[in-house]
Formats: structure tokens, C-alpha cells, sequence
């Protein structure tokens, strides 16, 4: 399976949204404002999840805004 493009496009937005949700972690150890961003970016990254998992069920791809264009080009997915 991992040989097929659409799969490894999935897989590069999934590290992708991985590492956003590590930022917005980084980002709670700030009082305050850290916290809402937290929370607004958490809320953000679960949609667009939710998305890509419906999209991904039905056998196409979710573009995402900025990792969707690096994942079709390390995959070789055309989108």
C-alpha cells in the first residue's frame, strides 16, 4: 500500500497535521493567549481531520492549504 500515491499523500497530510498539533501544544505553555490559541487551533485541526478522514473514505483527497501541495509532490499524487 505504500507504494500507491494516494495513500502516501494521506500519509504526508497526516504527519503534517501531526506536527501542527505539536506546535499548538508548544504553544499552551503560554498563559493566556497560548490557551485560546490552543483552543481555537484545536477545534480548527479537528475539522479539518474530520474532513480529510471523509474525504479519504470516499477515495479522494482533501487538499489541505499548505501541506496539501508538499504531499502530492512527495507522493506523486495528482490532486
Amino acid at each position: 500500500y505504500t507504494q500507491m500515491p494516494v495513500i502516501r499523500c494521506h500519509a504526508i497530510q497526516e504527519l503534517g497535521l501531526t506536527l501542527i498539533g505539536v506546535c499548538l501544544h508548544l504553544i499552551l505553555v503560554i498563559p493566556i493567549l497560548g490557551w485560546l490559541v490552543y483552543v481555537v487551533g484545536g477545534i480548527a485541526l479537528l475539522v479539518v481531520w474530520v474532513l480529510c478522514i471523509l474525504k479519504a473514505s470516499q477515495g479522494s483527497v482533501f487538499k489541505l492549504p499548505l501541506i496539501g501541495n508538499f504531499a502530492a509532490e512527495q507522493s506523486g499524487y495528482r490532486i
